[in-house]
């Protein structure tokens, strides 16, 4: 196994909280789910010390932590860890691994590639990476899940640099993969709460308010019964920014203290600007102009501790 020191390295990178305790055996795969659902969850900290603690024994084992980690990586170390996994993924494919384990993570490969380059603002090599993860084998609802995420993350970049237009034929499968999809697992309860949030913003984005309600109302109903606060908070910033388009200032400040202290816990340093935003513009519409400065200077990261 070649690669185990790189992922030490990597290991090294992020160090590992203390050994969580079971009542049952834990397996490598057993592992790989939990650490899939505290990432479905919203707590990407905790899905990256499970994962990278770790010991991969064969190719497959690799693959499996290499892609889990790139993918946990996505929002906060897009340059470094996710192409570091990438670079690791490609060595491991290339090696003397079977055809079938080849063709199984390829398309894990496309969706990192695809993710990575739309977070840095790549949007010609996202466009392209999904193109590809769309053209591959799609038999398996493994495959369906990637395409999706990575339409996902492609359109949600393409709006962040108000490329809004682009991003609607995106969108537009986006919702048609969401309703075509019909289960009930983690994985496609997290697709329609990521699409509803992102496809929620797109519409407040451009003006299309009636559109952003039921979206963001069944993304945030699904996300309170999956009990994901995260993505629960995150619903309500995004009606907190439908309310301050519509003029409703009562709902925005509600919804957006609602949703403050739960993204400051969590890190969302992003989300936290965002709400301190809102709330700012709500301390200015009522002539509270040191209230707004207030709101607004105050950092987005939390300190360890604090």
């Amino acid at each position: 196994m070649q690669l185990i020191p790189h992922v030490g390295k990597l290991r090294r990178a992020c160090p590992a909280r203390p050994p969580f305790s079971y009542d049952q055996p834990v397996t490598f795969d057993g592992e790989l789910t939990r650490a899939r659902h505290l990432m479905f969850a919203g707590d990407d900290a905790a899905a990256r010390d499970l994962v990278v603690s770790l010991t991969p024994r064969t190719d497959g084992e690799q693959l499996e932590v290499l892609a889990q980690l790139g993918e946990v990586h996505l929002e906060n170390d897009p340059e470094s860890v996710v192409a570091e996994c990438i670079s690791q993924i490609h060595d491991v494919l290339a090696g003397s691994i079977d055809d079938e384990a080849r063709q199984r993570h390829t398309p894990r490969l496309r969706f990192l590639e695809a993710a990575r380059a739309a977070a840095v603002g790549d949007h010609e090599g996202a466009a392209t990476a999904t193109e590809a993860l769309a053209a591959g084998p799609r038999g398996d609802a493994g495959t369906s899940y990637l395409l999706t995420r990575a339409r996902i993350l492609c359109a949600g970049a393409l709006c962040d640099d108000d490329l809004h237009a682009r991003s609607q034929p995106l969108w537009e499968a986006v919702l048609a993969d969401i309703d075509r999809s019909g289960g009930n697992d983690d994985a496609t309860d997290f697709l329609l709460v990521t699409g509803g949030l992102g496809y929620g913003r797109f519409c407040v984005e451009t003006g299309r308010l009636p559109d952003a309600e039921p979206w963001l109302r069944r993304a945030g109903a699904r996300a309170h019964a999956r009990g994901w606060e995260t993505a629960t908070a995150r619903t309500a910033l995004e009606r907190a920014a439908a309310a301050w388009t519509a003029g409703d200032h009562e709902a925005t400040e509600r919804l957006a203290e609602e949703a403050l202290p739960v993204l400051v816990r969590h890190g969302r340093a992003d989300d936290v600007a965002r709400c301190r935003l809102y709330l700012g513009f709500i301390r200015l519409a009522v002539g509270e102009l040191a209230a707004a400065d207030e709101a607004w200077a105050q950092p987005a990261h939390r300190r360890p501790g604090g």
